[in-house]
């Protein structure tokens, strides 16, 4: 009976253990994978002058908590589902040297992706399409060449794709209609050709399209206006964009930033623009357009910080309504074609930092006597006195104790 007692145990053990092996097992050949994975990273980078990768060292095969790949610097495992499976590889601002290493792929359960702020060279490996849950694809402020890959437009649950300031060419690919949860889209300070395809209007998520600087030509496609979460638009420093500013882009009732100043634009200035309710900054200068200041900008604009219109041909007068935009900040309306009366209601605005209108044909005799320069003497940002360019002077500052003389 001993004898059967002990034989009953033995096989027990080898029960559970194999049960055991069961679910261990493959965690420990997918964490060898994601370390292999991760090594061949590594080995793709030159230069590590901070020792950021000092703590990237095989394992070993060993599953224990202090050798682990999820204490690797850089390196998360969020899963509650998939434990000891890389989520994150976060190294941005780490001063990296090297290529990106299209192994990167292997992470089938990576999510995020950033490797912004490092001095990384060659281009995008084309692999990272086929990364299934990548949420987040931060590459910015490297010196990364070639094309935006075509594949990135695999990844259907990508959130943010962040390239700015990079050396990358080529164009945008229309195909990224696809990510229909794209929240972010930054391309910035790129060498970029082509167009805006007209198909991210489709981007009903969208919240940041950033194409400042890309070297894009085409005009704006009046498709844009569907992006209806679209909180900032950056199409600035494109000088051969081309065409005029869309009417449609007055639908986009929760936009805060529009920024489309030295972009080659012409035509009339859409009068649907001033409409935007929720507007923080408008920013058009330096484009061959034309029109005027509404009559109610100042109160249809409530939320208005940052109003800049200069050298746009800007015609007719200064609305009084400009007092009603008491959360602006800066003016500058200079090289237009103004006239009339200042307003002595921009003395509302209590935080005008700086107002310019040189360059125009204004009327106002800009002396100490002046109610114009008497209004001016309530606004004052954070206790610093309104900078205040006009056509006469070149700077005139303005400041409170001034007044009192």
């Amino acid at each position: 009976m001993g004898r059967g007692s002990e034989m009953h145990g033995q096989c027990l053990f080898i029960i559970v253990f194999l049960i055991h092996s069961v679910h261990v097992l493959p965690g420990c050949i997918a964490q060898s994978s994601d370390e292999q994975t991760l090594l061949a990273f590594k080995a793709a980078i030159s230069g590590d002058p901070n020792g950021v990768l000092d703590t990237w060292v095989t394992t070993k095969g060993s599953m224990n908590a202090t050798d682990s790949i999820c204490r690797w610097r850089g390196v998360s495992c969020q899963s509650r589902q998939h434990p000891g499976r890389v989520t994150a590889l976060e190294l941005m601002s780490s001063n990296l040297m090297g290529v990106i290493s299209p192994s990167l792929s292997n992470l089938s359960f990576l999510h995020t992706l950033n490797l912004s702020g490092n001095r990384l060279t060659g281009g995008i490996p084309s692999e990272l399409g086929q990364l299934p849950r990548i949420w987040v694809i931060s590459l910015g402020g490297n010196s990364l060449i070639g094309n935006i890959p075509v594949s990135l437009t695999n990844c259907a649950r990508l959130t943010h794709l962040e390239l700015p300031r990079n050396g990358l060419h080529g164009e945008i690919p229309a195909n990224f209609s696809n990510c229909r949860e794209l929240r972010v889209f930054n391309i910035s300070a790129n060498s970029l050709s082509g167009g805006i395809p007209a198909s991210f209007g489709s981007l009903s998520k969208l919240e940041f399209l950033g194409l400042h600087r890309s070297n894009l030509t085409g005009g704006i496609p009046p498709s844009l206006g569907n992006m209806s979460s679209l909180l900032a638009f950056d199409a600035s420093e494109n000088s051969n964009l081309g065409g005029s500013i869309p009417d449609t882009l007055g639908r986009l009732t929760k936009l805060n930033f529009l920024r489309l100043a030295f972009a080659g634009l012409g035509g009339a200035i859409p009068f649907s623009l001033y409409n935007i309710s929720s507007l923080t900054v408008l920013d058009l200068g330096n484009n061959d357009l034309s029109g005027m200041l509404p009559p109610d900008f100042g109160i249809t604009l409530p939320r208005i910080q940052f109003l800049n219109l200069y050298n746009c041909r800007l015609q007719g007068s200064i609305p009084p309504s400009i007092g009603n935009a008491t959360k602006l900040r800066r003016i500058q309306l200079q090289s237009n074609g103004l006239q009339g009366i200042v307003p002595p209601d921009i003395g509302r605005l209590k935080d005008l930092d700086k107002l310019n209108l040189q360059f125009n044909q204004l009327e106002d005799k800009w002396d100490k006597d002046c109610p114009l320069m008497a209004a001016l003497g309530n606004c004052s940002a954070n206790g610093k006195s309104t900078r205040v360019s006009f056509a006469v002077f070149s700077i005139f500052e303005w400041h409170r104790h001034q007044v009192a003389r």
